[in-house]
């Protein structure tokens, strides 16, 4: 299952899931992970988003909204993600 998420920093301030989205794909990329070069998001994430991974050569691909359709998409544009996801966690 596909989550949405929000978080509270410690003075509560609210940093919203476009944010995660990209702060983590930037973390990620540093860690080396350049296998994709891309991530997902629904057409309801904001332009920002964009601009930020645009600014890091990273491709946004915007699917529908709902979980179906992010896995959808991550299921079209990497064929194997679903079958390697599953073998590292078993």
């Amino acid at each position: 299952m596909l989550i949405g998420l929000s978080l509270s920093m410690k003075n509560g301030e609210v940093v919203h899931g476009d944010a995660i989205l990209g702060s983590r794909s930037i973390f990620t990329r540093a860690k080396g992970a350049k296998r994709y070069g891309a991530i997902v998001a629904t057409v309801m994430s904001n332009a920002a988003l964009d601009d930020y991974l645009k600014a890091h050569k990273i491709k946004l691909l915007r699917s529908n909204v709902g979980d179906k359709y992010v896995l959808e998409m991550m299921k079209e544009k990497w064929h194997n993600w679903w079958r390697a996801k599953r073998s590292r966690h078993i």
